[in-house]
C-alpha cells in the first residue's frame, strides 16, 4: 500500500508542476490531499473509534482537501471564465483599469491566435523546463531520503521530499496566481508527509489549527484572485508586470 500511495504522490507532483491547466491542477491537488490522508491512516493509530477505526488527521486532512480544492474550483471558474469581449463594455463610460484591461485582452486573443499556429517546437520548449524541474526532485528527493533519512520507511521519506520539492519547483515555475497558490498549499502538505514520516501524532489541536491555517490561506488567496480580476480582469503575471504600451 506505501508503494501504491507513492506512486500516487509521484504522480500528482508531475500533473501540478507539467502542466498549467486549472481543471487538471486542482483534481491533482486534491488527489494529493486523498493520498495523504490514506498515508497517515496506515502510519499513525487510529484515535476515534465511532463504530470503526479512525484517524482523526486522515479525516482532517481529507476535509481540508475538499475545502480547499472547492474553493479553487469555484474561484479559478470565476476568474478564468470571466473572459472580456469589447462587447462587455458596450455603452459604458470606461475608466483607466478597464481600458487598460480591454486592451490587455486583445493582446491576449492575439497572441494565443499566434499560439494556436505554432509548430511542435514550440509545444516541446514550453515543457522542457518542468521536465528538467521534475527530473531534478526526483534525483534530489531520492537522494535526500538516503542521505538524511526522517523516519523508518524509505518511501515516506521520498514521498515527503518529492512533495516539497514538487511545491517549490511549482511556485518558481508559476506564471499566474492560480499556480502559485497551489504551490504555497503543496509546501503545507509537506508537513502532515513530514509528521507521518516521523510516525508522531501532533495532536487535534496542532491538527485543527493546521487546516484552519490551511484553509484561511486559501480563502485569502481566492479573494486576492477576484480582487485583480475585478481591478484588472486578468491574472497572467507577465502582462501584469509588463504594463501597457
Amino acid at each position: 500500500m506505501p508503494e501504491l500511495i507513492a506512486a500516487g504522490l509521484i504522480l500528482t507532483g508531475v500533473l501540478l508542476v507539467l502542466l498549467r491547466d486549472w481543471r487538471i491542477t486542482v483534481a491533482a491537488l486534491f488527489a494529493q490531499y486523498l493520498l495523504l490522508g490514506l498515508l497517515i491512516s496506515i502510519t499513525l493509530p487510529a484515535d476515534l473509534h465511532l463504530g470503526a477505526d479512525l484517524n482523526s488527521a486522515a479525516l482532517i486532512e481529507a476535509a481540508t482537501g475538499l475545502t480547499v480544492t472547492l474553493l479553487f474550483s469555484i474561484t479559478a471558474r470565476m476568474v478564468v471564465g470571466g473572459e472580456l469581449t469589447a462587447d462587455t463594455y458596450a455603452g459604458q463610460e470606461l475608466d483607466e483599469f478597464q481600458q487598460a484591461a480591454l486592451r490587455r485582452q486583445r493582446r491576449r486573443v492575439t497572441r494565443d491566435a499566434v499560439q494556436a499556429r505554432a509548430n511542435r517546437r514550440a509545444i516541446v520548449g514550453e515543457y522542457l523546463l518542468p521536465t528538467a524541474a521534475l527530473l531534478i526532485c526526483a534525483t534530489a528527493a531520492y537522494s535526500l531520503s538516503q542521505l538524511y533519512p526522517l523516519g523508518r520507511s524509505p518511501i515516506n521519506d521520498f514521498s515527503f521530499y518529492w512533495v516539497v520539492l514538487c511545491g517549490l519547483f511549482t511556485l518558481l515555475l508559476a506564471r499566474d496566481l492560480i499556480k502559485i497558490s497551489i504551490g504555497l498549499l503543496v509546501l503545507l502538505n509537506g508537513l502532515g508527509l513530514l509528521l507521518a514520516s516521523l510516525g508522531q501524532r501532533p495532536g487535534l489541536l496542532v491538527e485543527g489549527t493546521q487546516a484552519a491555517v490551511t484553509i484561511g490561506l486559501a480563502t485569502a488567496l481566492s479573494y486576492l484572485w477576484l480582487s485583480l480580476h475585478a481591478r484588472l480582469h486578468s491574472l497572467n503575471l507577465d502582462e501584469v508586470l509588463r504594463g501597457d504600451d
